[in-house]
């Protein structure tokens, strides 16, 4: 008589720990598509020109964590970082109504995924303030800005923080918590018109301010700041809005490679965006006293600061709290305006703990280390910034190593 045929294996521990882990077999999403790719590359074309109107026209270079650090140690509410991030919420209010894209909070109040959701914000939102703080810059500053001017600490620090997001998305499955909503927008040309008006909008608020100054040839004051802040703030949101950053779904769906629907279109987000600022950066860096539109100086921070630990683990931190939750600080604010929920509080709460929290750290480190040298008698290291990790972190677009004083006109940069 024939052999009977050998039973099937058993499950191995490997596959019961994919099992866990949420993992499905490898596919593209459906909803990557021709549309999503247009809305991606548009919505990255605006960020990059909003990158490059704050460097040229204002004189510092953006940074949305770094606008939210310097509100957070001013607490000053008529300085120019805080236009920026009005700018940001109210282009969430605008485009909640006139352009939609946003994910619908709560999905449902007696959804079996909503405590997880709730975790997920509070936590991922702590991760990201913290880390952020801790490495001096998020996707914007790094990425659109670091990466662009060539900077060594932002090369190490977008890979780290990359890595570590889609680690975390992927072993926590979390696309799988997500609401998963039809993709916005509904055809190619709702994104082009939506981009078009966000950049005639930087334009026309350079042309104001310059038909206002007249002959002016000083730099900017501090209500023109202010509004500069404010529009380019507003842009900005607008183009966090039409690339879908606003959608921890899609956000999550590129970032979990184990969702079994992984959706690349947020790649375009970044190479449009670095299309616009490489460039910018190569012809605005020539000049060696570079000026603005405005007559005014600019303070780039310097390109040779070497690595320490803040540039490895910040973003470490940071990308862990990004793959948790799905948003980083600007789509924070963004949705803020745009649905005012439970979870989006929580989200930006956590951000306001952990960057507070990283700032508190610091004050006593320095302290410390002030009250170590002073004993000692000698005070060359605290006095030379290598006691001080905040201090070290400039070359990523934060704030000069010098004390914090409430100023209008300080440099400021995730």
């Amino acid at each position: 008589s024939p052999k009977p045929p050998d039973p099937p294996p058993g499950p191995t521990l490997l596959n019961l720990g994919l099992e866990a882990m949420h993992f499905e077999p490898f596919a593209v999403s459906p909803y990557f598509t021709t549309t999503g790719v247009i809305a991606a590359a548009a919505g990255g074309v605006v960020l990059g020109f909003c990158v490059a109107f704050k460097t040229g026209v204002i004189g510092e270079v953006l940074g949305v964590s770094g606008s939210v650090r310097c509100a957070l140690r001013t607490l000053d509410p008529l300085q120019p970082c805080v236009g920026f991030i009005l700018g940001l919420v109210l282009a969430g209010v605008m485009m909640a109504q006139v352009y939609g894209g946003f994910e619908p909070f709560p999905i449902s109040p007696t959804s079996d995924d909503r405590l997880e959701l709730l975790l997920r914000y509070g936590i991922g939102g702590v991760l990201v303030g913290f880390g952020t703080a801790m490495g001096n810059g998020c996707t914007s500053g790094h990425g659109l800005t670091g990466l662009a001017r060539w900077t060594a600490r932002s090369w190490v620090a977008v890979p780290t923080f990359m890595g570590s997001a889609m680690l975390a998305a992927t072993l926590m499955g979390t696309a799988s918590v997500m609401p998963e909503v039809a993709p916005v927008p509904k055809s190619d040309t709702q994104p082009l018109i939506a981009a078009g008006v966000a950049l005639a909008l930087l334009a026309l608020t350079t042309l104001v301010v310059l038909m206002s100054r007249g002959k002016k040839k000083q730099g900017a004051s501090v209500r023109e700041r202010s509004l500069l802040e404010l529009a380019v703030g507003f842009c900005f949101g607008i183009g966090l809005t039409i690339c879908t950053m606003v959608r921890p779904s899609k956000v999550a769906s590129f970032l979990d490679f184990g969702s079994g629907a992984w959706d690349p279109s947020l790649a375009f987000v970044m190479g449009s965006a670095l299309c616009i600022t490489i460039p910018f950066f190569m012809a605005f860096e020539r000049n060696e006293a570079p000026q603005t539109m405005l007559h005014g100086s600019v303070g780039l921070p310097s390109r040779k600061k070497e690595l320490d630990r803040d540039v490895v683990f910040g973003p470490l931190i940071f990308g862990l709290g990004w793959g948790t939750c799905g948003m980083c600080p600007g789509p924070m604010l963004v949705v803020l305006g745009a649905n005012p929920c439970l979870e989006i509080a929580l989200a930006v709460g956590g951000l306001l703990v952990g960057m507070r929290s990283w700032l508190l750290w610091q004050s006593v480190l320095e302290r410390c280390e002030a009250e170590s040298s002073s004993s000692e008698g000698s005070g060359s290291e605290f006095e030379s910034g290598s006691g001080s990790e905040y201090s070290g972190s400039v070359e990523d677009h934060a704030a000069p190593p010098e004390p914090v004083k409430p100023m209008a006109g300080r440099m400021m940069m995730a």
